[in-house]
């Protein structure tokens, strides 16, 4: 009897959690091998850091957003707007291919990318695949690869940001179209 009760219980216990697994995970779409793919299919570490993120994390340069994430360490030559190297999980920086919307910025020689040129507030996602399968990238993207997707504008917009020690910002966005 005491076998029964307890099998019971035991089956009991289970079933909610099998229901609180059954909800819907969401579907990440990356360009790790230069076309859309979902996550899950690739074979290498991806980290995807989204425009609701960036904002959550209330960073004024990229340089800054990039070091809080794992496996890349940032060094700045100076302060803020200052040259940043970027290493991903230690290599040099020229072992690291830096795209904006899937087109090389990085000199391919040094490795050495002006960070503090790409505004935040015109980030949409960033992507970072770590390891040897970026390699597909090219030989100067053994380390990973850094692609920016730039967000698409549908309006002027204008940021004025200020902070503590005398911080003061202004970015200012325009869109511009075709007219045929």
């Amino acid at each position: 009897m005491f076998k029964k009760s307890a099998l019971t219980t035991a089956l009991l216990a289970v079933l909610p959690f099998s229901a609180l697994c059954a909800q819907d995970i969401e579907h990440i779409t990356i360009t790790a091998n230069k076309f859309e793919q979902a996550s899950v299919d690739t074979l290498t570490s991806v980290t995807v850091v989204e425009r609701a993120e960036i904002e959550r994390a209330n960073v004024r340069d990229l340089p800054t957003l990039l070091n809080n994430l794992a496996g890349i360490d940032v060094v700045r030559s100076g302060g803020y707007g200052q040259k940043a190297s970027v290493f991903v999980r230690g290599a040099a920086t020229k072992y690291t291919l830096v795209l904006v919307d899937g087109v090389r910025i990085s000199d391919a020689n040094s490795g050495d990318v002006s960070f503090t040129n790409i505004p935040v507030n015109s980030i949409e996602r960033v992507e970072v695949l770590k390891g040897a399968r970026a390699a597909i990238h090219g030989s100067d993207a053994v380390a990973g690869v850094i692609n920016i997707i730039t967000r698409e504008q549908k309006g002027h917009q204008l940021a004025l940001t200020s902070g503590s020690r005398n911080y003061g910002g202004l970015s200012w966005l325009v869109s511009l179209r075709q007219i045929n």
